[in-house]
Formats: structure tokens, sequence, C-alpha cells
């Protein structure tokens, strides 16, 4: 049995509106790229339009400012579908926080309160398969400037048959803004 899964790599853009007379135009190319280790560890890259249960997909965004403002405050958000696992270390640039839920951030790796025997609470890290989102603070992208943002993404070894993954399910807007919009 074949699982689709629509990925929605939506990529969210916060940008500050512009203070000179030119505008800022941040535009997001995103792919996706099945990674395959050798017995010897060597790794191969191929299409990441499908792939199997345990195999490996890193995506990547590549943000590039097509404007003649600088747009500041550039941050990209990348979902994790529930039918994947964040795999540890992959994100890249260093400096990515996460999210259980989507909304809350913190530094990578998550960690939670736990409560232990005779009430003592301690500090408890959160397995990377609950992390749903990714998030990057790219800062100012000056006019002609393009930054890529990646991460590794395991398939679920649960999952039965093949997975297609589908970027053309990011809404262009999400793909495309102006500055000064939200």
């Amino acid at each position: 049995m074949r699982i689709l899964i629509m990925i929605l790599l939506s990529v969210t853009l916060a940008i500050a509106p512009a203070w000179s007379a030119g505008q800022p135009e941040v535009k997001v190319q995103l792919s996706a790229k099945r990674i395959v280790k050798s017995s010897q560890g060597k790794e191969s890259i191929s299409s990441g339009d499908s792939a199997k249960p345990g195999e490996i997909i890193e995506y990547r965004a590549t943000y590039k400012n097509s404007g003649t403002a600088t747009a500041g405050n550039v941050s990209a958000t990348l979902p994790i579908p529930a039918e994947m696992e964040f795999v540890a270390d992959s994100a890249s640039p260093a400096g990515a926080s996460a999210s259980t839920d989507g909304s809350v951030f913190s530094a990578i790796p998550l960690v939670r309160k736990v409560k232990l025997a005779y009430g003592v609470i301690s500090n408890k890290e959160v397995p990377t398969d609950e992390y749903r989102s990714l998030r990057w603070n790219l800062r100012d992208l000056a006019p002609g400037a393009a930054v890529t943002v990646s991460a590794r993404m395991k398939i679920k070894d649960n999952q039965k048959g093949p997975v297609i993954i589908k970027l053309d399910s990011v809404k262009k807007s999400d793909a495309k803004r102006k500055g000064g919009e939200k």
C-alpha cells in the first residue's frame, strides 16, 4: 500500500518593512533529495520524489532577495511531517531552533521537564521524532544575496510502501513575498 505525503514545506517569512525607496523581494526555491549510504559509508544523492521507510530525505530551501532593498528579519520555518523524523545534527546552517508544536521554538536539542521519583524535577531531552518544525533566523538579506537552509528527515519505519514527496504543495504565496507583507 502506498502512502501519499503532501509535504507542507510552508516557508514562513517574517520580513520587516523596507526603509528605503526600493523593495525587498525574497523568493524561495525548495528541493528534496534522497541520501543513500553505501556499505563503505559513502553517500550518494538521488531524486527525492519517493523514498522507502528508513530512508533519508534532505530538504533544502534557498532564500534569495531579488529586490532592490535589504529584507530585514528573515526567518525560515521547515515543518516536519508526522511520517518523518528529524535527523539530529543535520540542520544547516548551525543555530536552528526546533518546536514540537510549530509555535514555540527553542534551541536544539529540545528538553522538557519531567518529574522523577520523590518529586524531583529533571530536564530530559525530547526525542527527535517529536520535532514538528525547524526554524532559522536568517537576519537581514541584502539585495542579490542568497542563503540556503537544509535538514535531513528519516521516513519512519512504521510506514508501509513508498512515500511520494510533493514539493508543489507549497503555497505560491509562501514561496514568494515582498517586503512589508505578512
